[in-house]
């Protein structure tokens, strides 16, 4: 039984500069959209994190304005579906998201019905004491287009998801 190209990478790990040329060659050669790629990246976080717990869990997703932002706002969008409930901090304005980012934001506030609390990407007291009620706390901050060490304010949020109790995933 021979295994396609899809089934080979399913299983596999990347390093940024590879998954960057993936993307890339699903879009140029391939034709997908890239909203095509974000929402299968939701999908299969989605499935990877419902096998890992039992029940829903209490999840904060931490979203940046880039495509990485808009993988975090679909990824809440499947999980709010299926009954997690779900806080999704989104570091604005809206108006300076990708166009990918702001179609899932406007997907998951209109559709969806989730509200989304925007920050001015300040730490603010009850956002850390969400992160620390979270028994789940997904960062989808910067993605694989980030370079050099986080840069303020998001090094704070990272060092506040770091040291909270809740199990951490960093998507991208």
């Amino acid at each position: 039984m021979s295994t396609t190209a899809w089934e080979r990478l399913r299983n596999q790990s990347f390093t940024a500069q590879q998954s960057r040329a993936v993307d890339r060659l699903a879009i140029e050669k391939y034709g997908m959209h890239s909203l095509v790629l974000m929402e299968n990246a939701a999908i299969g976080c989605v499935q990877w994190l419902t096998r890992k717990f039992s029940a829903p869990q209490e999840t904060t997703i931490l979203c940046g304005r880039g495509n990485n932002g808009g993988d975090g706002l679909a990824i809440a969008r499947h999980l709010t579906v299926l009954g997690w409930p779900c806080t999704v901090i989104l570091f604005g304005p809206i108006a300076r998201l990708s166009p990918d980012a702001q179609a899932n934001y406007h997907i998951l506030t209109t559709a969806a019905g989730l509200d989304v609390q925007v920050s001015d990407e300040t730490l603010h007291t009850g956002q850390l004491q969400q992160l620390q009620q979270s028994s789940l706390v997904i960062d989808a901050m910067l993605g694989t287009g980030a370079r050099g060490a986080p840069r303020a304010p998001l090094d704070q949020w990272i060092e506040a998801a770091n040291q909270c109790r809740a199990f951490r995933v960093a998507i991208d």
